[in-house]
Formats: structure tokens, sequence, C-alpha cells
């Protein structure tokens, strides 16, 4: 049943009603004991923060997601859910208090042994929410020291190829050169979700991320990147339109377009 409720979430994604609804009809068949329901809830958070009802986004957030010990230093599962959710909000534009400040802890005190670049780019993004290029800076030299290093696999040549332009990126939002950060995230975002692990719901908020900082560059050049990168999800995702926080940054695009 989770997985049946999963997969179709997925498939709602640009109907953010309809998934709540049936997340909401579904919802005692995965929400007593079940190791995997806080990413569910992930799903749920996400569709009401599509529709712009973040506060209901933000209770499932604060009742569903700081359950417990869900979110705990090591158990990087639910902490990419949640640092992928509080990213969408600030992306959309939303106030998330302090949230990111405790899961940022969490991640520092997490580490990394590399074996999946996609915690660690929510790692990277996590510590440019809070500003804290300490962390990144360390990030980058462990994952350079991962990348001279003897080990092999899958995770090395993806690491390899794209890891160091997605944390430099990373840095650069701290410091809020977007300019450069979409420039490091043009070399990195389009190849780094096609190859890593994660559904396409998950790795999205890459290309929302790359997305936004082209937003906040304000170059033209910048803008039409970012507008060829969602032009060429919706082909990769074979739909004719956008999820509603998409084609809001969409929208974002097209008047910064009308005032160059």
């Amino acid at each position: 049943a989770v997985v049946s409720t999963q997969s179709t979430g997925y498939e709602n994604q640009a109907k953010p009603k309809e998934e709540i609804s049936f997340l909401e009809e579904t919802s005692k068949h995965w929400t007593r004991g079940v190791n995997f329901s806080h990413h569910i809830h992930w799903h749920h958070a996400n569709a009401y923060a599509q529709i712009q009802d973040y506060d209901s986004a933000l209770a499932v957030y604060d009742t569903q997601f700081m359950r417990g010990s869900c979110l705990s230093p090591g158990n990087v599962f639910p902490l990419s859910d949640a640092s992928s959710f509080l990213m969408r909000m600030k992306i959309d534009g939303h106030d998330i208090a302090d949230r990111h400040l405790s899961v940022a802890e969490m991640w520092s005190k997490s580490g990394s042994n590399f074996t999946s670049l996609f915690y660690d780019a929510h790692s990277a993004f996590t510590a440019a929410m809070v500003g804290d290029t300490t962390a990144i800076t360390q990030l980058r030299g462990e994952m350079e020291e991962y990348i001279a290093s003897d080990r092999a696999g899958w995770n090395k040549v993806v690491t390899s190829k794209y890891g160091l332009d997605f944390v430099d990126g990373m840095k650069h939002l701290a410091d809020e050169d977007y300019a450069e950060a979409t420039e490091k995230l043009a070399r990195s975002v389009p190849h780094v979700i096609k190859v890593i692990h994660g559904s396409k719901a998950q790795k999205s908020i890459f290309s929302l991320i790359y997305i936004y900082c082209a937003i906040l560059s304000g170059d033209k050049k910048h803008l039409e990147q970012a507008q060829e990168h969602m032009e060429e999800l919706m082909r990769w995702n074979k739909v004719t339109s956008l999820p509603p926080l998409q084609q809001r940054l969409w929208n974002r695009i097209q008047r910064q377009h009308d005032d160059h």
C-alpha cells in the first residue's frame, strides 16, 4: 500500500489538489508504524505548498517531520526530505522562520561517507540556506579527498564529474553571488538530475535551486538558460504543463524577460 501510495503521489505532482485528496483518503495505509511514512508526509506537505496553502504545509512539517526521532543526525533520508521541503518554501518566497537551523545542525553532525551525491548535495544546499560557508568549504575539501582516493563505484564517477560544481554553486548561493551560482549549477544540475539516484520528484529540488539562482541573478543569459531547462524538464517528464510552483517561477522569468 505504501509503494502504490507513493507511486500515485508522483503521478499527481502537477495536480496537487488531487494528490492531497488521495493521500488523505489513503492515510490509514501509510501512517501506522510504517518506516517510509515520513516520505509520504513530504509529498503531503509539498502538495499543500504547491497550492500555496502554506499554513497546512508547515503544519504537516511541524507535526510529522519533527515527530520523535524522525529527524536526527545520520538519518539522512528524512533529513533530505526536510531540507528539500524547506528549500521549496524558501524558493516560493514563504517565511520558514528558523526551521532550517536545526536541520542544518543535524546535517553538520552527520558528516558524509560519500555514498550518495544526492545526500551530499542536500547537505550543501541546507548549509547555503543558513549561510554556513564554513560547512560548505569543509564538504568541498572532503569531496576533493574522496575524488582523489582509490575508492570506486558509480557515485565516485558522478561526484567526480558534477559534485564540485554543485558544491561551489552552493557556496556562491550562500554568499549571495547568484550569477556565479547559476554558472556552476548550469554545469552540474542538468546532468545530475539524470544520473543520481532518487525519484524525479525528489531530484526536482536541484532544478528548482538552479532556476531560483538564475532568477535572482537576473542576467538575460541566465534567465534564458533557466527557461530552456524548464522546457527540457517538461520533455523529459513527458508533460505539457508545469506544477504550480514551477509555473510561478516560469512567470517570474517571463516578467524579468519583459523588463530587459
